[in-house]
């Protein structure tokens, strides 16, 4: 499938092809709305979290 490629690059290559075929269903539904069609990532909802300008000086101190 991958002549070029090593052993470790080819299985690391399936597992990816294996994990976006896993997710197909998820990517179509966000390729629906336009706020999530250009996106890169999709991650659940309060897997980030964005600190107020005070609350990210007061960590940096």
């Amino acid at each position: 499938m991958y002549p070029g490629l090593d052993s470790v690059a080819r299985e690391t290559k399936q597992k990816s092809i294996y994990y976006w075929r896993k997710m197909s269903a998820e990517v179509e539904r966000a390729c629906i709305s336009s706020k999530t069609s250009s996106m890169k990532k999709l991650r659940p909802m309060g897997t980030a979290t964005v600190l107020s300008r005070g609350t990210e000086l007061q960590l940096v101190e």
